[in-house]
């Protein structure tokens, strides 16, 4: 209540707020480009530091993969594998190493996300957003170890996030400007970027796909609404229908390809049920004498009960997940059934598995912001011919700065402005608080701009864990900032409108 009362009084008394002046004329003169270049150069340093970039397990594994040392399969989002393989090869055999490789990877995805923030920008210059609150974002973007610490890490979820603030961006300004209609020949760069913004978000990341999927469905309830009530036409409604089943198609098609090209294993998505899956593993932990014979069977079938005791981990549920051994549809389904039964036996139980695993979100001193240093994170899953064809390594002139600019991050994390900036729960708090200030000022068709990210914080719940994985929980980080200018926007057309 006190955050609630506190953003209150700032919004109310933001106008109050002295605004430096920005004197910039090429600034003016080119927002976009000025603040893509500002940015760009801010995360280079950090980039040069960690050369040739930060990687993780996840991405050993993908390597593995792609340069043949082990099957392909479908267990890392194969898109992904197969763009940073190809950099990482265009270095070995265009630039003579693969250190290079990586490098312009890094750059790239660096690049293409600092495009992205400075589109978040120009939304909020278009919408006369203060000085004061944009100087605010732009030192969060260029200053705070939650951007500048990410910058250089070859992890998939970073190309899913760019396309993913991408395309919340254009949801917002669909939303903000109530647009109904769309043509080809009037929108067409707002089809185009929503189409690459959607294509990237749902490509790099399964979850991705499933918070666009979602979100379709209930823009295609509104287009169905607005066609009953003769608010738009079939012909317009095309490019609209168009839009949103563009980027499903491409990256299917894509994805498919790879696939094929590569003879790539599928491996059965885990990460899905992973918030059952904790829930059955602590019911069994505490209250495995009282399963039934049919419940043993139904869990048996998919999961290992040599492991199922021991591998329990209240905050995460990697270990357990692992034991998934299903062979058919049948199966899970059977699970299913038994699994939502077994919740009115002990509900308390299910709501401790769900808690224990995601609190952290809630935790205002918590400091879940973690940092995959260097290169060699993740190493130990490479296979030695993988080692030694790429020779991925830290150069030894440069050895030691990764470390210390990883020390800085951590160190900047504790002072206080810094540290609340970099804080997950306040930007939470920060959501549930502007759907309720859109409420109470009779705006609450804008609250459907939030729907990505209440589907993100959805899928908080539903992922392996969050602590150490503060990467989850991206989307609402990189997207918050321009809700917040949203807000601001909205009460000031509405009181020179006379809406409130």
């Amino acid at each position: 209540m006190s955050f609630v009362r506190i953003t209150f009084s700032i919004f109310e008394n933001k106008d109050k707020i002295k605004s430096p002046s920005i004197s910039f004329s090429f600034y003016h003169s080119h927002p976009f480009l000025f603040m893509w270049i500002f940015i760009s150069l801010m995360w280079l340093p950090h980039l040069i530091l960690r050369y040739p970039g930060a990687l993780s397990e996840d991405n050993y594994d993908q390597l593995n993969q792609f340069f043949g040392f082990m099957p392909m399969r479908t267990n890392q989002p194969v898109i992904h594998t197969v763009t940073v393989g190809a950099f990482v090869n265009f270095g070995l055999k265009v630039l003579g190493s693969a250190n290079s490789g990586l490098f312009i990877y890094c750059f790239v995805q660096a690049l293409s996300m600092a495009a992205v923030l400075s589109y978040s920008l120009l939304f909020m210059k278009n919408w006369n957003t203060p000085k004061w609150f944009r100087l605010i974002v732009v030192f969060l973007y260029t200053a705070t170890p939650y951007f500048t610490g990410n910058a250089a890490w070859a992890i998939k979820d970073y190309p899913h996030m760019v396309g993913f603030v991408l395309w919340g961006l254009i949801f917002v300004r669909i939303v903000v400007e109530k647009k109904f209609l769309f043509s080809f020949k009037h929108d067409g760069k707002l089809i185009l970027l929503w189409t690459i913004g959607a294509f990237l978000m749902s490509s790099y990341r399964k979850n991705g796909l499933h918070i666009y999927l979602v979100t379709v469905m209930v823009w295609m309830i509104i287009l169905i609404i607005n066609l009953i009530k003769k608010h738009t036409n079939a012909r317009l409604t095309l490019a609209l229908l168009i839009m949103l089943i563009a980027p499903i198609l491409i990256s299917s098609v894509i994805e498919k390809t790879i696939i094929s090209s590569y003879s790539a294993i599928e491996i059965k998505q885990k990460d899905a049920f992973s918030l059952p899956f904790q829930q059955t593993a602590r019911y069994y932990h505490y209250y495995g004498d009282e399963l039934t014979q049919e419940e043993y069977e139904a869990i048996g079938d998919i999961l290992d009960y040599e492991w199922l005791y021991t591998d329990y981990h209240p905050e995460c549920s990697d270990s357990v997940k692992e034991e998934f051994h299903a062979e058919n549809t049948s199966q899970i389904l059977r699970y299913l059934k038994v699994w939502f039964l077994m919740f009115f036996k002990r509900p308390l139980c299910y709501i401790e598995a769900t808690w224990n695993q995601s609190y952290y979100i809630f935790m205002p001193d918590f400091d879940n912001v973690v940092y995959n240093q260097d290169v060699n994170t993740g190493l130990a899953v490479a296979t030695d011919e993988l080692k030694e064809y790429l020779n991925l390594h830290i150069p030894t002139s440069m050895v030691g700065f990764a470390i210390t600019v990883c020390s800085f991050y951590r160190m900047l994390n504790t002072f206080p402005v810094i540290a609340l900036l970099n804080n997950l729960c306040v930007y939470v708090f920060l959501m549930f608080t502007i759907s309720l200030f859109l409420k109470r000022k009779g705006l609450s068709w804008y609250r459907l701009s939030l729907l990505p990210l209440w589907l993100s914080f959805l899928f908080i719940f539903l992922a392996p864990m969050i602590v150490d994985q503060p990467r989850y929980s991206w989307a609402i980080f990189y997207l918050m900032p321009t809700i917040v200018a949203m807000y601001m926007h909205l009460i000031e057309t509405s009181k020179s409108s006379n809406i409130i």
